[in-house]
């Protein structure tokens, strides 16, 4: 999908459809506030959470009715797709969520925020040699393979403890990279009772690394568009909403 100005657009039928989808986004994202606030309220929580809009495959006009709502954090998985949206919205923040390849490191620190995928130490330790020589500080959140599924990478919580000694191995270096807190995509079809499990192990995670590296914050992404409220109430600080903003991807 090559992205282009809205106004290039020609063809009536589809800017017409277009149309239909960009209300329904200002509709969404007023459901998507009130859930939020409700699930704040209901977890008893002062603080905010950071709405990341997964914005793969989706159109220019969708994006520019997004921004115009006052979101201004996407989470992309493809990196062609990436720098071609970038070409057209330059002030983006932009959060890296797809799966991470060396090959194209150097190009991701030049583009993007943060990276939320980080596996394993190689990578951590690769991506911070890399964004050294482009001189490019990036946030980093580590991702926790929280259900120990084989068919996903990332740290399990059993290992946690490795994690923290090598964070701070690197936390201690004259690092370019910000290592702010965990990512996590839980099981597919787990139930609520699993989910709040799952995530109350990533908020008991995120205290441990808190308390061991000495941070002010950590910044805690889980909670997608069938689950965003239990994510809230069980802690997260981001999360990272597409189907639940935008629609299905048609």
């Amino acid at each position: 999908m090559k992205y282009k100005m809205q106004e290039e657009r020609s063809d009536p039928s589809q800017n017409k459809e277009e149309r239909k989808l960009v209300l329904a986004v200002k509709e969404k994202y007023q459901r998507i506030t009130q859930g939020i606030s409700l699930s704040l309220k209901k977890a008893k929580r002062k603080d905010q959470v950071k709405l990341i809009a997964v914005s793969k495959k989706k159109e220019v006009a969708l994006i520019h009715e997004a921004i115009s709502l006052g979101i201004d954090s996407f989470g992309e998985n493809y990196l062609q797709e990436a720098e071609e949206k970038k070409e057209v919205f330059s002030s983006l923040e932009l959060h890296f969520i797809g799966k991470l390849q060396t090959s194209k490191m150097n190009r991701i620190i030049k583009l993007f925020d943060w990276v939320q995928t980080i596996e394993n130490r190689e990578q951590l330790e690769t991506l911070n040699k890399k964004a050294e020589q482009l001189q490019k500080k990036i946030c980093t959140l580590l991702q926790i393979n929280i259900g120990k599924e084989e068919t996903k990478q990332g740290w399990t919580p059993k290992n946690f403890k490795q994690i923290i000694e090598g964070l701070a191995e690197i936390q201690r270096q004259n690092s370019m990279i910000e290592i702010k807190g965990l990512m996590t995509i839980p099981p597919y079809n787990a139930s609520e009772e699993q989910l709040r499990k799952y995530y109350s192990t990533m908020r008991s995670l995120g205290e441990k690394m808190r308390k061991e590296l000495n941070l002010a914050k950590v910044e805690l992404s889980f909670g997608m568009s069938d689950d965003y409220g239990v994510a809230i109430e069980e802690g997260a600080t981001m999360i990272r909403l597409g189907t639940a903003l935008f629609g299905s991807r048609y």
